[in-house]
Protein backbone atom coordinates (compact mmCIF):
# COMPACT_ATOMS: atom_id res chain seq x y z
CA UNK A 1 0.00 0.00 0.00
CA UNK A 2 1.82 3.03 -1.18
CA UNK A 3 1.71 6.88 -0.02
CA UNK A 4 -1.23 6.30 2.96
CA UNK A 5 0.09 9.34 4.63
CA UNK A 6 -1.19 11.46 1.69
CA UNK A 7 -4.97 10.88 3.32
CA UNK A 8 -3.93 9.97 6.80
CA UNK A 9 -2.49 12.19 9.19
CA UNK A 10 -1.64 10.17 11.94
CA UNK A 11 1.11 8.26 10.05
CA UNK A 12 1.88 12.11 7.94
CA UNK A 13 2.45 13.60 11.91
CA UNK A 14 4.20 9.87 12.77
CA UNK A 15 6.24 9.89 9.71
CA UNK A 16 7.34 13.52 10.18
CA UNK A 17 8.06 13.35 13.63
CA UNK A 18 11.28 14.70 15.27
CA UNK A 19 12.32 11.06 16.14
CA UNK A 20 11.89 9.90 12.72
CA UNK A 21 13.64 13.00 11.04
CA UNK A 22 16.53 12.89 13.47
CA UNK A 23 17.68 9.67 12.53
CA UNK A 24 16.84 10.88 8.88
CA UNK A 25 18.81 14.19 8.84
CA UNK A 26 22.20 11.83 10.14
CA UNK A 27 22.38 10.34 7.10
CA UNK A 28 21.17 12.93 4.41
CA UNK A 29 22.02 16.10 5.89
CA UNK A 30 19.70 19.15 8.09
CA UNK A 31 17.67 19.38 4.54
CA UNK A 32 14.97 16.48 4.79
CA UNK A 33 11.85 15.93 2.85
CA UNK A 34 9.91 12.73 2.99
CA UNK A 35 8.42 11.42 -0.45
CA UNK A 36 7.30 8.06 -0.22
CA UNK A 37 6.41 5.43 2.33
CA UNK A 38 4.56 1.96 1.67
CA UNK A 39 3.06 -0.31 4.08
CA UNK A 40 4.22 -3.87 3.13
CA UNK A 41 2.14 -6.80 4.71
CA UNK A 42 3.39 -10.56 4.80
CA UNK A 43 0.20 -12.76 5.52
CA UNK A 44 0.30 -15.70 7.53
CA UNK A 45 1.56 -18.73 5.72
CA UNK A 46 1.64 -17.48 2.03
CA UNK A 47 2.81 -13.77 2.04
CA UNK A 48 5.01 -13.31 -0.81
CA UNK A 49 8.83 -13.24 -1.25
CA UNK A 50 10.22 -9.88 -1.81
CA UNK A 51 12.95 -10.43 -4.60
CA UNK A 52 16.55 -9.02 -4.08
CA UNK A 53 17.01 -5.86 -5.51
CA UNK A 54 18.16 -2.59 -4.99
CA UNK A 55 16.19 0.81 -3.81
CA UNK A 56 18.02 3.30 -6.33
CA UNK A 57 17.26 0.92 -9.24
CA UNK A 58 13.49 2.37 -8.72
CA UNK A 59 14.94 6.42 -7.99
CA UNK A 60 15.01 8.95 -10.47
CA UNK A 61 17.38 10.55 -7.96
CA UNK A 62 20.46 12.59 -8.56
CA UNK A 63 22.83 12.46 -6.32
CA UNK A 64 21.30 9.61 -4.56
CA UNK A 65 20.92 11.09 -1.40
CA UNK A 66 18.16 9.09 0.33
CA UNK A 67 17.78 5.86 2.24
CA UNK A 68 14.60 3.61 3.58
CA UNK A 69 13.57 3.91 7.55
CA UNK A 70 11.92 -0.19 7.78
CA UNK A 71 9.79 0.62 10.82
CA UNK A 72 8.57 -2.74 12.25
CA UNK A 73 4.50 -2.93 13.03
CA UNK A 74 5.09 -6.87 13.54
CA UNK A 75 8.03 -8.91 15.12
CA UNK A 76 10.36 -9.44 11.48
CA UNK A 77 12.06 -12.41 12.02
CA UNK A 78 13.50 -15.58 10.02
CA UNK A 79 9.81 -17.25 10.04
CA UNK A 80 7.76 -14.99 8.90
CA UNK A 81 10.09 -13.56 6.27
CA UNK A 82 12.38 -10.99 7.70
CA UNK A 83 14.26 -8.38 5.37
CA UNK A 84 17.55 -9.69 4.46
CA UNK A 85 20.90 -7.84 2.99
CA UNK A 86 24.16 -8.67 1.57
CA UNK A 87 26.92 -6.70 3.46
CA UNK A 88 28.58 -4.30 1.84
CA UNK A 89 26.64 -4.95 -1.50
CA UNK A 90 26.26 -0.69 -1.09
CA UNK A 91 29.97 0.19 -1.62
CA UNK A 92 30.33 0.60 -5.26
CA UNK A 93 27.24 2.49 -5.48
CA UNK A 94 26.20 1.15 -9.00
CA UNK A 95 22.96 -0.19 -10.12
CA UNK A 96 23.06 -3.41 -10.95
CA UNK A 97 21.25 -4.59 -14.33
CA UNK A 98 17.92 -5.74 -12.55
CA UNK A 99 15.57 -8.77 -14.68
CA UNK A 100 12.00 -6.81 -15.34
CA UNK A 101 8.85 -9.48 -15.28
CA UNK A 102 5.72 -7.42 -14.75
CA UNK A 103 3.90 -10.49 -15.19
CA UNK A 104 5.56 -12.92 -12.70
CA UNK A 105 2.86 -11.46 -10.06
CA UNK A 106 5.55 -11.18 -6.89
CA UNK A 107 5.94 -8.30 -5.31
CA UNK A 108 8.34 -6.48 -7.40
CA UNK A 109 8.77 -6.37 -11.06
CA UNK A 110 12.05 -5.55 -10.82
CA UNK A 111 14.58 -8.26 -9.54
CA UNK A 112 18.26 -9.58 -9.31
CA UNK A 113 19.31 -13.24 -10.30
CA UNK A 114 22.22 -15.77 -9.77
CA UNK A 115 22.93 -13.72 -6.82
CA UNK A 116 25.69 -15.74 -4.30
CA UNK A 117 23.40 -15.42 -1.05
CA UNK A 118 25.90 -17.14 1.32
CA UNK A 119 26.88 -14.59 3.00
CA UNK A 120 23.19 -13.13 3.08
CA UNK A 121 21.93 -11.77 7.14
CA UNK A 122 18.33 -11.70 8.76
CA UNK A 123 17.19 -8.04 9.42
CA UNK A 124 15.18 -9.35 12.63
CA UNK A 125 13.40 -6.86 14.69
CA UNK A 126 10.86 -6.41 17.24
CA UNK A 127 7.51 -4.60 16.66
CA UNK A 128 8.25 -0.36 17.25
CA UNK A 129 11.88 -1.38 16.24
CA UNK A 130 13.25 -0.03 12.40
CA UNK A 131 16.62 -0.51 10.33
CA UNK A 132 17.87 1.46 7.98
CA UNK A 133 19.57 0.47 4.49
CA UNK A 134 21.21 2.61 1.56
CA UNK A 135 19.34 2.56 -1.39
CA UNK A 136 22.17 0.69 -3.34
CA UNK A 137 22.59 -2.58 -0.78
CA UNK A 138 21.19 -5.57 -1.93
CA UNK A 139 18.14 -7.30 0.02
CA UNK A 140 14.86 -8.83 -0.29
CA UNK A 141 13.20 -11.41 1.81
CA UNK A 142 11.60 -14.97 2.11
CA UNK A 143 8.25 -15.90 2.40
CA UNK A 144 6.10 -15.88 5.34
CA UNK A 145 5.76 -19.84 6.36
CA UNK A 146 4.70 -18.35 10.00
CA UNK A 147 1.42 -18.62 11.14
CA UNK A 148 2.12 -15.05 12.28
CA UNK A 149 1.81 -11.89 10.08
CA UNK A 150 4.60 -9.84 9.28
CA UNK A 151 3.74 -5.95 8.49
CA UNK A 152 6.63 -3.56 8.15
CA UNK A 153 6.32 0.46 6.91
CA UNK A 154 9.04 1.79 4.30
CA UNK A 155 9.49 5.15 5.29
CA UNK A 156 11.48 7.14 2.04
CA UNK A 157 13.35 10.13 3.17
CA UNK A 158 15.55 12.62 0.90
CA UNK A 159 18.44 15.35 0.83
CA UNK A 160 16.63 18.62 -0.85
CA UNK A 161 19.38 19.24 -2.11
CA UNK A 162 18.88 15.95 -4.97
CA UNK A 163 17.04 16.33 -8.11
CA UNK A 164 14.08 14.05 -9.06
CA UNK A 165 13.28 13.40 -12.76
CA UNK A 166 8.96 13.26 -12.18
CA UNK A 167 9.13 12.43 -16.00
CA UNK A 168 10.86 8.89 -15.08
CA UNK A 169 8.31 5.79 -15.74
CA UNK A 170 9.31 3.33 -13.58
CA UNK A 171 7.98 -0.52 -14.07
CA UNK A 172 7.26 -0.45 -10.70
CA UNK A 173 4.27 1.50 -11.48
CA UNK A 174 5.18 4.36 -9.03
CA UNK A 175 3.61 7.58 -10.09
CA UNK A 176 6.91 10.37 -10.00
CA UNK A 177 4.81 13.13 -11.90
CA UNK A 178 2.31 13.10 -8.92
CA UNK A 179 4.80 12.79 -5.76
CA UNK A 180 3.78 14.65 -2.82
CA UNK A 181 6.92 15.95 -1.57
CA UNK A 182 6.82 17.00 2.38
CA UNK A 183 9.29 18.95 4.05
CA UNK A 184 10.35 17.96 7.29
CA UNK A 185 13.48 19.90 8.58
CA UNK A 186 15.83 22.75 6.67
CA UNK A 187 16.38 23.99 3.47
CA UNK A 188 13.52 23.20 1.00
CA UNK A 189 15.64 23.89 -2.31
CA UNK A 190 14.07 24.25 -5.41
CA UNK A 191 11.48 21.70 -4.85
CA UNK A 192 7.21 22.11 -4.04
CA UNK A 193 6.13 20.98 -1.38
CA UNK A 194 2.47 19.68 0.12
CA UNK A 195 2.15 21.72 2.90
Amino acid sequence: MPSLHYENGYLRDLFLSDRLIDVAAQIVGPDVALFTSYVISKRPDDGLAVEWHQDAAFFPIEPMDTFTLWLAVDDSDEENGCMRVLPGTHRKQAVLLHKVDLDSGTTLPMSLENLDLSNARDVQLRAGEYSVHDPWILHGSNPNRSSRRRCGITLKYISTRAAIDRTFVSPSGFDWDGLRLYLARGNPGRHKYVN
